[in-house]
């Protein structure tokens, strides 16, 4: 292999550099820089935390608005098939069909009905028998 020679300008740079004190470093330049990196440490961490709590939120608003929205995308089939009546006469129709319940009783399945909602008449019971008001 051949040796190959540096040019002066460099040998000189060379020699410099080699003969330089470690002491004429400042004193405080190893504080700072341990400092100066922990203080990003702690803001990209601090970044990171933000970053996280931002994606959570964003998925349980996700989550929410799917949510919301298939819920309201369907009835579940709920709806009577049937058209919409007074109270009164569907009151007076149930006690027809069921002439043992109390008036109070028929009037409140009626608001049942009335409401929309599909909850299917159900006698009080009394351990294994029927309450007959």
């Amino acid at each position: 292999m051949e040796d190959w020679q540096l040019p002066s300008e460099l040998q000189r740079l060379e020699r410099d550099l080699a003969n330089r004190s470690l002491s004429a470093a400042s004193i405080g330049l190893r504080q700072r820089v341990l400092d100066d990196a922990r203080s990003r440490l702690r803001a990209e961490r601090s970044r990171d935390r933000w970053q996280s709590a931002a994606t959570v939120a964003a998925a349980a608003l996700l989550w929410l608005n799917l949510s919301m929205s298939a819920t309201q995308a369907t009835d579940f089939d709920l709806r009577p098939k049937w058209p919409a009546e007074s109270t009164g006469a569907i009151a007076e129709q149930v006690r027809q069909l069921a002439p043992e319940i109390s008036p109070e009783e028929a009037w409140r399945q009626a608001i049942l009905l009335r409401a929309r909602a599909n909850v299917p008449f159900m006698p009080d019971w009394v351990g294994s028998r029927v309450k007959v008001n």
